[in-house]
């Protein structure tokens, strides 16, 4: 059977670990001066090294003869080690032996004396999968365990373990490997087996693995297997198989967004999704490059020692900072949330259509930002001086709302999702995606596309016949929706025929309501003596004589 190559080049001796010179020299000069504690923590992000040096580490301390601290690989010990069948070096996987139980056996077995090692050793990786009452089983052995007996514990997320484990055990926090690191690893495996490929090549797979060892030899290996034998690897092979752009689409991709190109920027989505496109990596990838596009105008010559393209970057010299900055904001709110979607794309669409709106949004005076709709000039009047500029008028049928009583409002929101749960249907809640669905054009060209393009930010999470739930991942959105009910449901009612009523919450609420209604903690019965929004909200009018009225005489339309 084929081996994969990041087995296959794991490191067996500490001296062979890449990047992480500090730990293993601390590690090694341990065992020279005799000073082996009873339990280490290695902690860091995956694929920096972990478990390959918790391994190197029990069997050097458990080798009979070692040479200048590298493993003999001739005792029984070495050879027990290398051929996987040492049962006196012990490695368990928390995320699947997690209980009492398994830990309640640790405790049992390490009285027992090693079989035919100095030591018996236990590496316990992703320990932070324990459960409470397993730490606390581990608690005891842990702070008094046998002089035979060491430890050693890894994880990506320390956080999660009890301060009482952490304070017992020696830490050591495992740092991202460079990038000409991981090249240099790359290339020795390439050569060992036989592997043409370009040095842009690695350097992209190095780029792309974040500072993982193990995810870029896992990139490599793909990449080896995609590629016909015998074929020299290409930085595009690269792209291909890990789902992400080369730099020259980058560039074509923000220049569309920077331009303003809306139908340009989405047809490029549209057509790199269909090319089996990762999402979320593009959208990393797209943060990364606006990244780029700053350090290229303030500090280019970092930038060239890191990517030495600060050139190339030319198209985008004219750019405000605070344009990519913003871009960068709202593409890092999308990334946080494509962890919880199913549709990717769709959420992507949307967000570089808010970043397109907010280009857009240039015509401000005195800090107030003139709405857009049709085309009507506009002359400004200050100390005397006339200045012209483009204004496009927000019609009088659309109104803003507020709240008027916070207590009637909470009664409302609260007899709301009753009356949905109430009378749930499932079945419903696909009807309605869909109809949202066909509210996308309306961001764009509408006077109401902020309000459109809150209500496609939200996930109906329930419905019934005439009500349905939105849950958004903030408190801030759901409460700006709410404010603004009367206007969606008018939305809704005049573009899709549609007359349900909707309310909305945050995900950390939903969470509590979705439990009490799921264990029947709670019981839903439908109210009917409903609260009319007119209780609830109050009309804040925005026409265009609002506009005059804000700057009095300094307006004047013709």
């Amino acid at each position: 059977m084929y081996q994969a190559l990041y087995r296959k080049y794991r490191p067996d001796k500490l001296s062979d670990v890449i990047g992480q010179k500090v730990i293993v020299n601390t590690l090694m000069n341990s065992i020279r001066n005799n000073k082996i504690t009873h339990a280490y923590l290695f902690t860091g992000p995956r694929g920096t090294g972990k478990t390959s040096i918790a391994k190197a580490f029990a069997k050097l301390i458990n080798c009979e003869s070692p040479n200048e601290l590298i493993p003999c690989d001739k005792c029984v010990s070495c050879t027990q080690t290398n051929a996987k069948q040492n049962t006196d070096i012990i490695e368990i996987d928390a995320a699947s032996n997690n209980g009492v139980d398994e830990i309640r056996e640790i405790r049992n077995k390490v009285l027992l004396v090693p079989t035919y090692s100095k030591y018996k050793i236990y590496i316990i990786d992703e320990v932070h999968m324990l459960t409470t009452g397993a730490f606390n089983a581990l608690l005891k052995t842990l702070e008094e365990p046998p002089e035979h007996v060491i430890f050693i514990l890894a994880t990506t997320e320390p956080h999660k373990i009890p301060s009482t484990i952490l304070s017992r055990c020696q830490r050591f926090d495992f740092r991202k490997i460079s990038d000409a690191d991981i090249v240099d690893r790359l290339r020795y495996i390439c050569e060992k087996e036989q592997v043409k490929i370009q040095d842009n090549a690695l350097f992209e797979i190095a780029n792309l693995s974040d500072g993982g060892m193990r995810d870029s030899i896992s990139l490599l290996d793909q990449v080896i297997s995609y590629v016909d034998s015998g074929t020299e690897i290409t930085e595009n092979d690269v792209h291909d198989v890990s789902g992400t752009l080369n730099f020259d689409s980058m560039v074509e991709f923000a220049s569309n967004i920077l331009n303003k190109n809306l139908e340009n920027t989405l047809s490029l989505l549209k057509t790199y999704d269909e090319n089996g496109i990762n999402i979320k990596k593009f959208t990393e990838q797209l943060i990364k490059f606006f990244e780029e596009i700053i350090l290229s105008k303030e500090t280019p010559n970092y930038l060239n020692s890191i990517v030495n393209k600060s050139e190339k970057f030319e198209n985008f010299k004219n750019i405000e900072i605070e344009t990519i900055l913003e871009c960068i904001e709202i593409l890092n709110d999308t990334l946080y949330k494509l962890s919880n979607t199913t549709n990717p794309k769709i959420l992507l669409e949307l967000s570089l259509i808010r970043i397109l709106e907010k280009i857009k949004q240039e015509n401000v005076v005195d800090d107030v930002k003139i709405p857009i709709r049709e085309e009507k000039k506009v002359i400004l009047k200050e100390n005397n001086n006339i200045v012209s500029s483009v204004h496009k008028e927000t019609p009088n049928d659309i109104k803003q709302y507020k709240i008027k009583s916070y207590d009637i409002y909470n009664k409302f929101k609260n007899q709301r999702i009753n009356n949905t749960l109430a009378n749930l249907n499932k079945a419903k809640i696909t009807e309605l995606k869909k109809l949202l669905e066909t509210l996308k054009p309306k961001i764009l060209g509408s006077n109401y596309g902020k309000d459109v393009s809150l209500l496609l930010d939200a996930q109906i999470k329930a419905a019934s016949n005439e009500g349905m739930i939105l849950v958004f991942e903030e408190k801030s959105s759901s409460e700006s929706f709410n404010e603004n009910i009367p206007l969606i449901e008018s939305i809704m009612k005049n573009e899709l025929k549609n007359d349900i009523k909707m309310i909305s919450t945050f995900l950390d609420d939903w969470n509590v309501i979705k439990n009490e209604f799921n264990s029947k903690q709670k019981k839903y019965e439908y109210d009917f003596n409903l609260i009319n929004e007119e209780e609830v909200f109050e009309i804040i009018k925005t026409s265009e004589n609002d506009i005059q009225n804000e700057f009095n005489d300094f307006i004047e339309y013709v």
